[in-house]
């Protein structure tokens, strides 16, 4: 793995200032303060993080298995297995977790790593109730460990780049880690997140490592097209999408664009069934915010429910006014995105 202290774009990389919370969270990002996602085509962000974005895009194609994902990426072919359905694997994560899942607010530039531990917690809750084995579930992941992988120590970084990161450290969780060298405690947010912040430069110590890349993601690669991203959320792997877009803090239950955010979320899941096209005009795409409770909806249909704290509705036009941008990762626990023969509406 290339060494991730030596991209020189990152030292122009902002420090933050304090912790933010949930009243600031959406003012840091619209006015630019908090630049939370670095994106090649992300044409309103700064040009450091657009150049930081490109390189660790090109890293990540030049080093990954499957840089990109599409028809013969795996061998077993998902293609329109996900035309028409109604796909909602969040509600495994929440199922198995529903004390912590999808649940909290950043209080740094680290949207990131919230929006990676949030896609790989659901594809690896999907494997987990899909081989009816949910007592092997033990924690969420601790979002301090993907972010220690960023390359610098500011705030921000590049989806491509964390992405590879987790299949590199695998799994770490909210939970206390003892080594011969040192003890690690990441049962709180709060306490660990300054661990994250400081460790940006050198990433996470081989001790914990040795420990952590046993479990996780083995396979992780970019989605260019939105039929590959149905295919590959009803297939149970889980998804996330840094952009420039903004959104609205209200939905009527589909909010709508609003301003520029360099951030990243994770894409949950998507209703492409021919009554929801009808009423809406297209395909509805759900996502997960970061900001915990920062948005009101209205009118949410019951099938749609049980509902992720921080979660809204975009329209496929809309949703790939994030995906052409080039920061949407997949996460797979197996060598490729082989089919799943799970019906994740049983739930």
């Amino acid at each position: 793995m290339t060494d991730f202290r030596d991209n020189p774009y990152y030292r122009h990389a902002p420090n933050g200032d304090r912790p933010l919370d949930v009243r600031d969270l959406e003012r840091a990002y619209s006015s630019g303060r908090l630049v939370g996602c670095f994106v090649p085509k992300d044409q309103d962000a700064p040009w450091w993080a657009r150049r930081a974005g490109a390189y660790d895009l090109d890293q990540a194609v030049a080093e990954l298995r499957i840089p990109v994902f599409g028809v013969g990426s795996s061998g077993e072919r998902i293609e329109g297995t996900g035309k028409d359905k109604l796909c909602a694997p969040w509600h495994f994560y929440l199922k198995l977790d529903p004390s912590s899942a999808m649940k909290g607010a950043q209080k740094t530039g680290d949207c990131v790593s919230w929006a990676i531990r949030g896609a790989s917690d659901t594809t690896r809750c999907f494997e987990i109730l899909g081989k009816g084995e949910p007592e092997t579930y033990v924690k969420r992941q601790a979002t301090c460990g993907i972010y220690a992988g960023r390359g610098h120590t500011g705030s921000g970084g590049s989806p491509a780049r964390l992405s590879r990161y987790l299949v590199y450290i695998g799994i770490v969780l909210e939970q206390t880690y003892k080594t011969p060298k040192a003890e690690y405690d990441f049962r709180d947010y709060d306490q660990y997140v300054s661990w994250g912040m400081k460790r940006g430069s050198v990433g996470v110590p081989d001790d914990l490592r040795a420990i952590t890349m046993v479990h996780g993601p083995r396979t992780t690669s970019l989605v260019v097209g939105m039929e590959e991203l149905k295919d590959l959320l009803w297939n149970g792997y889980g998804v996330h999408c840094g952009s420039g877009i903004g959104v609205s803090a209200y939905g009527n239950p589909v909010s709508r664009l609003k301003g520029s955010w360099a951030h990243d979320m994770q894409i949950c899941g998507y209703d492409d069934r021919p009554e929801t096209r009808k009423t809406f005009g297209e395909t509805v795409f759900f996502w997960d915010q970061s900001w915990g409770d920062w948005n009101t909806l209205e009118n949410l249909p019951e099938e749609w429910k049980p509902w992720g704290q921080g979660m809204f509705a975009l329209t496929q036009s809309d949703t790939w006014k994030a995906v052409r941008q080039q920061g949407t990762w997949v996460f797979s626990n197996t060598d490729g995105f082989p089919a799943q023969p799970i019906d994740n509406l049983l739930i």
